[in-house]
């Protein structure tokens, strides 16, 4: 493979790993802060659970959203190293390092946090929530959107 290639393939990796993550943090975060069809009342929780939902909830999004900010800094640091004249290699490497352990890092949140949650419902309630998760469709990437036309 050549190194245009090789740029296209990291480059379309890296914005799948990104659109997924932020396509599931969005959908989560939109869900439990829309108060007209918000997750705690889509979940039917009662005013116990709720009180739960919501001392779990906020620093789990600060956490989560904190991480998406910093992988968008090294996303971006790691675009302008693969444009640089000449390009450089070791910078970006170190960006999509950076950006790996972080996307781990939401994940692993993210496990907690459904974990957390999943503790806190009866069994018609995390089924409820299992269904919704299922449901939620992987959309398509800036970049694969680009390279398909």
């Amino acid at each position: 493979m050549n190194t245009n290639s090789l740029r296209k393939l990291l480059m379309i990796s890296l914005c799948l790993n990104i659109g997924v993550l932020a396509a599931l943090g969005w959908h989560y975060w939109s869900e439990s802060t829309n108060t007209a069809t918000s997750l705690p009342a889509y979940l039917q929780l009662d005013a116990e659970q709720e009180q739960q939902w919501q001392q779990i909830e906020q620093p789990f999004l600060a956490q989560f959203g904190e991480a998406a900010t910093k992988i968008a800094s090294h996303r971006n640091a790691m675009i302008d190293a693969i444009f640089a004249e000449p390009a450089n290699r070791t910078v970006i490497e170190s960006e999509r390092d950076a950006i790996a352990f972080l996307q781990e890092h939401q994940q692993q949140l993210l496990i907690e946090q459904l974990l957390r949650e999943r503790e806190m419902l009866s069994a018609e309630q995390r089924q409820l929530l299992l269904d919704l998760l299922k449901q939620d469709q992987v959309p398509v990437s800036a970049v694969e959107q680009l390279h398909q036309h």
